[in-house]
């Protein structure tokens, strides 16, 4: 992982953290032909290395997103 991705997640955590709308570009649609697990995953990165005690909405909305990925069988792996 580089450096600017691990910036570039930090960003995008700072900006959802500012408003929680924005989690609505990670949500998991079933059937979709992209995960976005990959996006999911490099925000669960920034929430590691930088979690607050607000940020517990956020990181709930990322595992309920993860479990319906995982679940779907018709999903892009």
């Amino acid at each position: 992982m580089t450096n600017e991705m691990l910036n570039n997640a930090f960003f995008q955590l700072n900006e959802i953290r500012q408003n929680q709308n924005l989690l609505e570009n990670y949500r998991y649609q079933i059937g979709s032909i992209t995960s976005k697990q990959n996006d999911r995953l490099m925000l669960n990165i920034a929430l590691y290395n930088d979690f607050q005690l607000s940020d517990y909405p956020i990181a709930k909305f990322l595992f309920d997103q993860e479990l319906l990925w995982r679940k779907d069988d018709t999903a892009p792996r």
